[in-house]
């Protein structure tokens, strides 16, 4: 693969990643305020933000190393999917650890 072919590529998967955070985040937050309440609520049970979006993040991870050793998916969901779930997940920690800041 060239350099224009994968500059593609990243741009394809980007907007993946755009389409779900902009259809589940809001989905998921319940709030028009604040777009990571979703994980802050696990603060109820004594779990931080961080820590809650670490737990989604290491559910993906897990699943996408097994693919790697196996290159076997158990579910219908496709391996590019759990890749594009792990991305948002890593950009929500992200914009957790710039609002903790």
């Amino acid at each position: 693969m060239n350099h224009k072919k994968r500059a593609e590529s990243f741009e394809r998967n980007l907007e993946e990643c755009r389409k779900i955070w902009e259809s589940k985040g809001i989905e998921y937050s319940n709030s028009s305020e604040d777009a990571n309440l979703n994980f802050k609520s696990d603060e109820e049970i004594g779990v931080d933000a961080i820590t809650s979006a670490g737990v989604f993040m290491n559910k993906h991870y897990r699943s996408i190393r097994h693919w790697v050793k196996t290159r076997e998916v158990k579910s219908n969901e496709p391996i590019e999917s759990r890749l594009h779930d792990l991305i948002v997940y890593s950009l929500i920690m992200l914009s957790l650890i710039e609002e903790d800041k």
